[in-house]
């Protein structure tokens, strides 16, 4: 009897959308970034740029990407081989420190 290859584990995804340029990020939240050896960064996608560093902090200043706004995106990252489970999250609270990403 064939056993059955074990199926491969999918990938925890979160598409946020910054309104600042206008595009989609997939945050990665169990994904570190490579050259980060105390594991604060964690791994994000784009169109433009790719793969790169995202602190959580500025993960937590967007706001969760709607379906069509990440459509493009994810199947992006599904061409290049990735198995996606996307996440959906509440909004975070407006910070009201005085923080600006302008």
């Amino acid at each position: 009897m064939k056993r059955k290859p074990a199926a491969k584990p999918k990938t925890r995804v979160r598409f946020l959308w910054d309104d600042r340029t206008q595009s989609v990020l997939a945050y990665f939240p169990t994904l570190f970034h490579r050259h980060d050896y105390e594991e604060s960064l964690h791994l994000c996608y784009s169109h433009v740029g790719q793969h790169g560093p995202c602190s959580p902090w500025f993960a937590r200043l967007l706001r969760p990407a709607t379906r069509r706004e990440y459509a493009g995106l994810y199947a992006e990252l599904q061409s290049i081989g990735y198995l996606l489970k996307p996440e959906r999250i509440k909004p975070y609270p407006q910070c009201h420190h005085g923080w600006s990403l302008a």
